[in-house]
């Protein structure tokens, strides 16, 4: 799917939605006219969010501030026919602004637009008091930086800017497929910041928005962040037991940098502070079968293939890195006495011995004193070290010379740690277990040196811009390493806790590594094994592991979405049951939880029965050879008529039921107010123009937001086999309308307009019942968040939903008027 610039609406966004927005736009510009001295900050409001929270972003609304006009700025500007040419004139004329001058006291290079953003930013800081007063009333709390992309991209290139080259990297990162001629003209770069002095954590934001049109919600998106720190809180970093004439400026294969990298080791094995119970808890005595004894070769220079079997308990050391396309050597029965050594320690021609190590990676990544992790390159003769460009680490340090006040600004965690998102072994779905699996981390990246370990309270994280005591929560946001063990650590608060959670956990972790790479897809439910396996312990060995999914999870565990789906021509080895998100193998999401959203969900089917049959009969968390579920509840016959589609891949298409041999259209799944009437996922590309297939329904649902309540209805998508067993082929959810015309059958053929008629009326009937049930549902939930007041006592309170059996499929529509309609009766089906 395609970004859309920001104020370019989405192609499929509704005429609902959009009066939402603007209703939204006018309530802030409201609240900001009255209260001028606050900020308005954007919480994101989604079901990814809801696993990862990111931090609240700002929304500034007023007009920024403008030191220069762009002809001012240093750069000859000259548009032709399809790009725009830049060229460096001198620096433009600094009477300009009389702000205070900046002494740049880092190595960094800063263009002239970069030195007048901070030139207004220190003096807004440094004449504002803690309230804005009015001695700055009217300052606006935003700088152009940029008048455009392309004048960005030309003081990155051209001044050789080092700010300029991180925002630039923010706005390819986010819109690089969409970096037109005509968009980088278009669109300005703003630096802005919260307008009370008294914030803890100070930051500037930069933001892109469309000149020339009203800035809004749309038209206004962060793509870089920097965090501000005075000289003495970045100093407070620097608890470092070793000298340094510059901590930052070292190579990674230095005498310094090995110095920091034992530092950090150091502070995790004393556990001083208390926070490294899980780092140090270990199995006595283990050693995996072989070893490299890198020590002996400081004597001779030859590595030498050690079988541990007999010899004294040692700590070791383990590594996890790409393969690369390389010819690699291997070992095999062949070579084995020669000592060849490959990276999996391994003999690759012995099947039984694949299988024995390959289980044994387990307690080897666990029980390693550390793990090191070459996460700049995709090749294993590529090395540990790169060649780094010191700015990549250093803060950028400034000093306001009139005021004697220096300032440290540093990339956002988010930014600070980007690097995964292209780190090639954050891409493999054996090196993402293998890091799940250890205990402690030292990551050499492109631009710098990494720790990361199971530490609680935020003591898991240093890196070279920060290199002392470790200071940072999360720094791989939704990447994170959530070692298992440590879910329900005291004083972790970052990660989860109790069942529910507990579960919501997994969820993210078989999200995130459906998303890496495997040369070999059946590997799959190898990887997934160990964490499965200690997921058990947590949940202390009382729930059923069911192919990457719970028993006390289903049936909602069903309802997981395939995105990247691969053509249906593809075919896939089986690897697991198609009711599995493994059996796809592509990227998966699980829309367990929406953030913001108050809901009722019923389970509309039952687990009947579970037969799992395993590859290996003594492993119960490898793979199947079969896994079977009985469901019973209620199925539909469908049929879907395609249209074509939309770029970001949703089906354009018709929705048919059919009764008795006889099709019933319910409609297109586009309505222009209301927006997806429903949403179709299928788990592979349909290249068809009809699919034919049935509907197990899984769960019925009531949503409110903002003031409004609907019905939601999802389900299994199934293909019945030769052998009279069910596939599913994907998901379906039904919006409200849609959903009470899937809901049940009508005992007599009307005509297509009063077919229309019909369910409108019957619409309309449950519509009253279950607004009023809507409101007391969530009345009494705000009773019971505000602390216990009375139950609000309601005329209407009778209309309340009465609690319903698990598979009753109507408990929403239990007033609804009978006549012309017939209830579905529940079937038994087994999915395979």
């Amino acid at each position: 799917m395609v970004k859309a610039m920001p104020g370019r609406l989405p192609a499929n966004i509704s005429q609902d939605e959009l009066e939402m927005v603007k209703a939204m736009e006018e309530t802030a510009v409201e609240m900001q006219k009255e209260h001028p001295d606050l900020d308005i900050m954007q919480h994101v409001n989604t079901s990814v969010a809801a696993r990862d929270p990111p931090e609240d972003l700002l929304l500034v609304l007023r007009e920024p501030h403008m030191v220069r006009t762009l002809e001012d700025t240093g750069l000859s500007w000259e548009d032709e026919t399809t790009r725009v040419k830049i060229g460096l004139l001198p620096h433009g004329n600094p009477k300009h602004h009389s702000h205070p001058e900046l002494r740049v006291d880092s190595s960094h290079k800063l263009c002239l637009p970069c030195h007048d953003a901070f030139n207004y930013y220190c003096r807004y800081k440094s004449e504002t008091p803690s309230m804005v007063g009015a001695s700055t009333e009217g300052w606006p709390n935003s700088v152009i930086h940029h008048h455009n992309f392309a004048s960005l991209m030309a003081s990155r290139d051209l001044f050789e800017c080092d700010l300029c080259r991180r925002v630039a990297d923010g706005l390819v990162g986010q819109y690089g497929d969409v970096l037109t001629y005509e968009n980088m003209k278009r669109y300005r770069i703003e630096m802005c910041w919260r307008s009370k002095k008294e914030v803890d954590k100070p930051k500037i934001f930069f933001a892109i928005v469309e000149s020339g049109i009203t800035k809004g919600t749309y038209n206004f998106n962060i793509v870089y962040i920097m965090d501000v720190w005075s000289a003495e809180q970045h100093a407070a970093s620097f608890n470092l037991p070793f000298a340094a004439d510059n901590a930052y400026d070292y190579d990674m294969d230095s005498p310094t940098s090995q110095q920091l990298a034992k530092h950090w080791l150091n502070l995790c094995l004393s556990d001083e502070d208390d926070q490294h119970k899980l780092c140090n808890s270990k199995i006595e005595g283990y050693m995996p079968t072989r070893l490299l004894d890198v020590a002996s070769s400081e004597a001779d220079g030859m590595l030498r293939l050690i079988v541990t079997e007999g010899l004294q308990h040692e700590a070791f050391i383990t590594l996890s890195h790409c393969w690369g396309h390389n010819e690699q050597p291997i070992l095999t029965m062949e070579n084995l006495e020669e000592r060849w050594i490959d990276c999996l320690c391994i003999v690759q021609d012995s099947g039984e011995d694949w299988l024995h190590e390959a289980k044994m990676m387990t307690p080897t990544y666990r029980q390693a004193l550390l793990n090191i992790s070459a996460d700049a390159t995709d090749a294993a003769d590529s090395g540990l070290f790169q060649t780094r460009r010191p700015n990549d680490y250093v803060p950028l340090s400034l000093t306001v010379t009139g005021l004697g006040q220096t300032c440290r600004f540093t990339p956002a965690l988010v930014f600070q740690f980007s690097w995964i998102y292209n780190a090639p072994t954050f891409d493999r779905a054996w090196v993402h277990r293998e890091r799940q699996l250890s205990r402690r981390v030292l990551h050499f990246t492109d631009d710098q040196m990494v720790w990361e370990c199971c530490g609680t309270a935020g003591h898991g994280f240093a890196g070279n811009m920060i290199p002392g005591k470790p200071l940072i929560s999360r720094a791989f946001g939704i990447d994170n390493k959530q070692h298992v063990h440590g879910l329900q650590q005291p004083g972790n608060d970052d990660l989860a806790s109790g069942e529910e959670e507990l579960h919501f956990s997994w969820d993210d972790i078989c999200e995130n590594i459906s998303r890496k790479r495997l040369t070999v897809l059946t590997d799959m439910p190898v990887v997934l094994s160990s964490l499965a396996e200690d997921f058990a312990v947590l949940l202390q060995n009382k729930d059923q592991y069911l192919a990457g999914l719970w028993r006390y999870t289903l049936p909602r565990g069903l309802l997981w979405e395939a995105e990247n789906r691969r053509r249906q021509t593809a075919k896939l080895p089986y690897i697991a049951p198609s009711w599995s998100w493994m059996a796809v193998s592509c990227p998966t999401t699980f829309d367990a939880r929406k953030s913001g959203f108050y809901h009722i969900t019923y389970e509309v089917v039952e687990v009947q029965n579970i037969d799992l049959r395993f590859q290996h009969a003594n492993d119960t968390f490898g793979p199947l050879s079969r896994g079977a579920l009985a469901l019973q509840g209620y199925m539909r016959q469908l049929r879907f008529t395609f249209e074509g589609s939309f770029a970001d891949d949703d089906y354009v298409c018709k929705l048919f039921v059919i009764e008795n041999g006889l099709k019933r259209l319910v409609g297109p799944h586009w309505h222009n107010y209301e927006g997806f009437l429903f949403e179709l996922k299928c788990d592979r590309i349909v290249e068809d123009r009809t699919l034919d297939c049935y509907c197990l329904f899984v769960s019925t649902k009531m949503v409110g937001s903002l003031g409004k309540s609907w019905t939601e209805l999802s389900a299994l998508l199934l293909k019945p086999d030769e052998q009279g067993e069910w596939q599913r082929i994907g998901i379906i959810t039904f919006k409200d309308f849609y959903a009470l015309q899937v809901r049940y059958a009508m005992t007599k053929r009307l005509t297509k307009s009063k077919t229309r008629i019909f369910w409108k009326k019957k619409h309309d009937q449950v519509r009253e019942h279950q607004t009023a049930s809507w409101k007391l549902y969530k009345a009494e939930k705000d009773r019971q968040r505000d602390g216990g007041e009375e139950e609000p006592k309601d005329a209407e309170a009778d209309v309340w939903m009465p609690e319903p059996d698990p598979a009753d499929l109507y408990a929403f529509d239990f007033g609804l008027e009978m006549k012309g309609l017939a209830v579905l009766r529940q079937e038994t089906v087994v999915v395979v």
